[in-house]
């Protein structure tokens, strides 16, 4: 049984950076000596500057691949890469070439970025980015040290052919190159047996938007796979300095289009879902050529609540999906193993059913399941009596269903019902990126009263047979005109004459009026396997809103205006999961 990483599902593409200034590229090596450096106007922060506020406008997250004698005199840019939520990754140290180096110089120029880069953040470094892309066969020992330094992955191939670099016959997906390191290659669409750049550089410049478009959107239908996407400060920047004496060649690839590239990119940002690269990462198993288990995990980091890795954050369900008992063990010992490298404080795995018997576990969440029969009168008929009456209630108020194309008017019940509750809400944008990644998977179902205003909704998942309402909302008076009891209904009666089989209710805590809401329908609690493996702590988290400690800071959130919460929410949830 062989683990190890890959990407995610083609949703998800990670952004990178390679933070270097202008006149460190390698095609300048001859024309500017690095004792010359710190003599040249440096421009590397204003662009920096310009990018956090691209990301910031599109709320995406990337991975900064940062040289460290860059991070030595410019900490606060550093800084302010990994306060706003960014990973930081090395490119080593002063921008030479792997393949130029001997073991023992390459060995100590990435330890000391690595070092570097860590003291200047206070964060964990994962990732290497090599000058040039300049790994290869002819110096694969580079990965021995990237593992001794204390790397978890390499971004440093481009499978291409390139006159300065690439290495057209690697593989072109993320590959286990030993035991703690993983390679992720730059990304390629593959098109008459020939690998097309796909992952940015200097081909983003040269190319029209829409052939770069088409490439990664190749890659993510084709090949079902992310794309890993790189870019430089410098390429934002069409006003900096000209270095005097560089070549033909190397003038044109490295000033043509610079005045375009930060158009392209909005259109980038807007055209893909982008995350940092230690954000796109799932733990697969294989038998031979066959893939027997998937284990999907998420790095939560949270100044509130700790350091933990999981699966899967804002899912009431996670844990290994495997047609092998071999396939769960080993997945979760890689799991276990890799929590440990990443420094977290606790691994939790939402399982539906026990599979680590001696592993502490959470008995809070439950699950409500039922069955659809196909007879739209005889699932009416099968809800207890009195909610049965709730839901003739609302028929009696006129209320009417409709599916919605885009999640606005959701939202707004939504928003209002979570603050309510005294609970930052998840930002719009986030219902957006659901609805466009799942497509006819994801439905909004909202309900109007004869006016035609919308006082309840609910977004829903369908899997093969199944429905899962996950995200609801509703206004106050939804209560007395029974709303909430007609909206289920709703979905019931669609899902059955859907042909669907499972009306999956959803996870629900002990105690809390959802779980009495549920069993008031004639459902059954189940209870759930949330599994943890603890590395820094001791006892199990106690995440939620019914911990005693939370209620003060639930209740003045109730005090702020709903516009400031669904401004100031999105920045906090994220670390809720």
């Amino acid at each position: 049984m062989n683990t190890y990483a890959t990407k995610t599902s083609s949703v998800v593409n990670a952004l990178t950076i390679d933070v270097e200034d202008y006149f460190q590229v390698s095609a300048f090596a001859p024309y500017i000596a690095r004792s010359a450096w710190q003599d040249q106007p440096c421009r590397v922060e204003q662009n920096i500057d310009r990018i956090l506020e691209l990301l910031a406008e599109r709320g995406v997250h990337a991975t900064f691949f940062t040289l460290g004698w860059i991070a030595e005199r410019y900490p606060q840019m550093v800084q302010r890469i990994v306060t706003e939520g960014h990973e930081l990754a090395s490119h080593g140290y002063a921008h030479e070439r792997a393949s130029s180096l001997e073991p023992e110089a390459f060995f100590a120029d990435v330890s000391l970025a690595k070092a570097v880069l860590e003291d200047v953040s206070s964060t964990r470094v994962q990732g290497y980015r090599a000058p040039s892309f300049s790994i290869g066969n002819g110096n694969l020992w580079t990965y021995d040290c990237l593992a001794k330094s204390g790397y978890s992955y390499s971004s440093s191939v481009y499978p291409i052919r390139h006159d300065h670099y690439g290495s057209p016959h690697a593989p072109r997906f993320t590959h286990e190159v030993n035991a703690q390191l993983l390679e992720v290659p730059i990304t390629t669409a593959r098109l008459f047996r020939v690998n097309l750049p796909a992952g940015g550089g200097g081909y983003f410049r040269l190319m029209p938007y829409a052939v770069s478009r088409w490439l990664i959107r190749r890659v993510n239908s084709n090949d079902a796979e992310s794309a890993i996407f790189y870019f430089h400060p410098w390429e934002i920047d069409p006003e900096q300095p000209r270095v005097n004496g560089v070549g033909a060649r190397a003038r044109f690839r490295h000033y043509l289009n610079l005045g375009r590239t930060a158009g392209r990119l909005r259109l980038l940002l807007r055209d893909f879902h982008w995350d940092r690269m230690d954000h796109v990462v799932y733990l697969l198993a294989e038998r031979g050529a066959h893939i027997v288990g998937v284990l999907p995990l998420a790095e939560v980091k949270s100044f509130l609540f700790g350091h933990s890795l999981v699966s899967l954050p804002f899912c009431a369900y996670g844990g290994v999906a495997a047609v092998e008992a071999d396939a769960v063990t080993a997945l979760h010992k890689a799991a276990r193993e890799l929590g440990e490298r990443l420094g977290a404080e606790h691994l939790e795995l939402r399982d539906r059913v026990v599979r680590e018997a001696d592993w502490p576990r959470q008995d809070l969440y439950v699950t409500f399941r039922k069955e659809i029969m196909p007879d739209v009168e005889a699932n009416l008929l099968a809800i207890p009596r009195k909610q049965r009456a709730m839901v003739r209630k609302g028929i009696g108020h006129g209320l009417v269903g409709e599916i919605d194309a885009e999640p606005d008017r959701f939202f707004a019940l939504y928003a209002d019902n979570v603050h309510r509750h005294g609970t930052p809400p998840l930002p719009k944008r986030y219902f957006e990126a659901l609805c466009r990644t799942f497509e006819r998977d994801c439905e909004v179902l909202t309900i109007t009263e004869p006016g035609g205003k919308a006082v309840s909704g609910v977004l829903s998942f369908y899997f093969r047979d199944e429905v899962l309402p996950y995200y609801a909302g509703d206004v106050p008076a939804a209560r007395d005109l029974a709303a909430n009891d007609f909206k289920y209904w709703e979905l019931l009666r669609r899902a059955s004459e859907r042909g669907l089989r499972i009306f999956d209710y959803g996870r629900s805590k002990r105690g809390t009026g959802a779980f009495a809401f549920k069993k008031n329908w004639g459902l059954q609690p189940t209870p759930l396997a949330y599994e943890y493996w603890l590395y820094r702590r001791d006892s199990i988290p106690e995440n939620n809103p019914l911990n005693p400690k939370y209620r003060v800071l639930m209740a003045l959130w109730r005090r702020l205006p709903i516009p400031v919460a669904n401004l100031v929410g999105p920045h906090l949830v994220k670390s809720l999961g």
